[in-house]
């Protein structure tokens, strides 16, 4: 456990200026109302010592607006707790990072935290804040106090913007393909695709045989990827409300806004994918790893994939509108119609990603120069992925009515609920 909390104060970059805001460490368990540790008011008030946290607990901070109940919290502000752990008398510092937020009214907002000092705002995802006896876990470099900010968009692109409206930028949509680093789907490093679910309700991750974890909430995005290149993808969630990217043990970071449209892939051919979005409203792509590009339009659908079998994720972009494949740097084909799924992948084992849709109406799949194979159903949701380790995709698809997994001259499955989310090939 850690115990006798010494003291905390506010770093603002803000001098003299008031805060509006009373904070009170409190233990992170349920429910958060009647426990207290301690409070501090205003810029740099001492916090007294407050006891002990529980070892299997994290720290929470409960944030009170007080009276005239307006203010705000700017990048950069932060926290900074003081403690010890139980038998040691070395105390410890940890700066807590505050999230950017103005209010005009009565407030109370609760964040919980892990041993980096990352706020979360469900208690489930930060998990245990310091174990009793081990030093304190050291900020990622990219988690740093304030958050990144996206690359100023500053170009305009020459390609007309008529068709953007609000109902195509929500609608944008993007598909995995076929890139260096792990097997799609792959959680375990084995090599072969793993059947598993997000359920959004819980923040619950299952992966059949395998594992279940909570990481997320409900208006999360799923976008798992091997994150970190050791050849199994990770647990990781984009949320669009704060533009954070979370990956489970690994790193987070602020990168993107609530319009944008997350398209993690190994851009630079390290072996490992990257944090990376698109911005329908310009037609840019934007690499946390340095890469911008402006490619495609609003009502274009995202398909980034290792169209050349280089190693590396190649921007790409489907037009529905005339049924068009567009690769940045590379190959452009008129394959598939307005109404498909596109479904691109390594179909025919050659290490490249195939040109490929899957068409509801009739429930046939469409590889171009490969195989089509009528599989699936109206109302299916498309998961292609390699189930068997062969080194090619399997056609398949996950029945949300009765949870049932159909893959192709393979073993079915039933895996999940029907509100449940995909996340083999989400």
């Amino acid at each position: 456990m850690v115990e006798g909390v010494e003291d905390a104060w506010i770093e603002i970059p803000r001098s003299g200026q008031s805060l509006g805001w009373q904070y009170t460490f409190v233990p992170a368990v349920d429910p958060i109302s009647g426990t207290s540790m301690g409070n501090v008011a205003d810029n740099r008030n001492l916090f007294n010592d407050g006891g002990t946290l529980p070892e299997d607990e994290g720290l929470a901070v409960r944030l009170d607006s007080f009276n005239p109940h307006t203010g705000s919290i700017l990048a950069g502000d932060t926290l900074n707790l003081t403690y010890t752990f139980s038998g040691s008398g070395t105390p410890q510092n940890l700066p807590l990072l505050l999230p950017p937020m103005s209010w005009s009214s009565q407030t109370q907002v609760v964040f919980y935290y892990s041993g980096t000092g990352e706020p979360y705002s469900d208690r489930w995802l930060c998990h245990s804040l310091l174990p009793a006896g081990t030093p304190p876990t050291p900020t990622p470099t990219c988690s740093v106090s304030v958050p990144t900010p996206t690359p100023p968009l500053t170009t305009t692109t020459t390609e007309s913007t008529t068709t953007i409206t609000t109902t195509t930028t929500i609608s944008t949509t993007t598909t995995a393909a076929g890139e260096s680093g792990a097997v799609i789907g792959d959680y375990n490093g084995d090599g072969t695709s793993d059947i598993a679910i997000f359920r959004a309700s819980s923040g619950a991750w299952m992966v059949r045989s395998l594992t279940r974890v909570w990481f997320g909430a409900a208006s999360d995005q799923p976008v798992p990827r091997d994150y970190s290149g050791d050849g199994a993808w990770d647990f990781a969630i984009y949320r669009p409300s704060l533009g954070k990217w979370m990956v489970r043990g690994l790193t987070s970071a602020f990168y993107g806004v609530a319009t944008d449209v997350p398209v993690p892939g190994d851009y630079d051919g390290d072996g490992a994918s990257d944090i990376a979005l698109f911005r329908p409203s310009i037609g840019k792509w934007l690499v946390r790893s340095g890469l911008q590009a402006y490619y495609g339009f609003a009502a274009d659908t995202v398909v980034p994939g290792d169209y050349n079998g280089d190693g590396t994720t190649d921007i790409a972009v489907f037009r529905p509108s005339i049924g068009k494949w567009l690769v940045r740097g590379g190959t452009q084909v008129y394959y598939g119609v307005a109404t498909d799924t596109v479904v691109p992948g390594d179909y025919t084992g050659d290490g490249s990603c195939d040109f490929a849709v899957w068409r509801e109406t009739n429930g046939v799949w469409l590889v171009k120069n490969g195989p089509h194979v009528y599989w699936g159903t109206s109302g299916d949701v498309v998961q292609p992925a390699d189930y068997d380790g062969d080194g090619t995709m399997d056609f398949a698809v996950w029945r949300p009515a009765s949870s049932r997994w159909i893959i192709y001259n393979f073993v079915n499955y039933y895996y999940g609920a029907p509100t449940d989310e995909p996340v083999t090939n989400p």
